[in-house]
């Protein structure tokens, strides 16, 4: 009655014996069950399913940021103009600057030369002379106004992206931006780039982008990369 008690429970150790050794084994119930192929076809199903969303968010961040760059550099100056590719090398200080959430981190890195920034500055046209550290207040004012206008169109279930303060990043070399969403504009026949790097830190992060920064088929000239 106790071994039978114990067998209704699920409890009892089956022993058996090896064909070759002849020792006893010890198995207990449900071990070395076969895997239910339903079970992995939900799992992998369901990986299957984050990585699609991370991917579409990915791509509604990335046509934010197509859009936030287009229109700020159209703003700063008219005959700013977009560049499909660019084989030259950006000799220029790397400005960077990031926001945070607990969903989404982003880091933006603009490459503007000295000539670029000259030519579309606000003040090009006063008496003012354009020092080399009045340049670099510029280009991070750029760097601010791009991600700050991604930020004001991305929400995130823990509330808006927390945007840091640009800065020169002397680690980063030129070229590193072809590693990222990168993006070419000119001025004049002077290119400068833009990058984006975009981290998801939950692939069914709940986001919401502005229609107008979401589809960029109305938006003019620019491309996905």
């Amino acid at each position: 009655g106790f071994l039978n008690k114990r067998l209704r429970n699920g409890c009892a150790n089956v022993t058996k014996r090896d064909p070759v050794t002849n020792k006893k084994q010890h198995k207990r119930n449900g071990k070395n069950r076969t895997p239910n192929p339903f079970l992995a076809s939900q799992k992998e199903r369901r990986n299957t399913e984050r990585a699609m969303d991370s991917a579409c968010h990915t791509t509604q961040i990335q046509h934010c940021y197509v859009t936030s760059s287009q229109e700020v550099f159209r703003e700063i100056h008219a005959d700013i103009e977009y560049l499909p590719t660019c084989a030259a090398v950006i000799e220029a200080p790397a400005i960077r600057i990031e926001a945070h959430s607990d969903m989404l981190d982003l880091a933006l890195t603009l490459r503007i030369p000295k000539t670029f920034l000259r030519a579309c500055h606000p003040l090009r046209e006063s008496d003012i002379r354009l020092d080399d550290a009045t340049l670099v207040d510029w280009n991070q004012e750029l760097a601010n106004r791009l991600l700050g206008r991604m930020k004001a169109r991305i929400i995130t279930p823990d509330g808006e992206l927390r945007l840091g303060l640009p800065a020169i990043d002397e680690h980063r070399q030129p070229g590193d931006e072809e590693r990222h969403s990168a993006l070419y504009f000119a001025l004049a026949g002077e290119p400068m780039s833009c990058a984006l790097q975009i981290t998801l830190k939950h692939a069914h992060a709940d986001l919401h982008i502005s229609h107008e920064c979401a589809n960029t088929e109305e938006s003019g000239e620019l491309e996905l990369f």
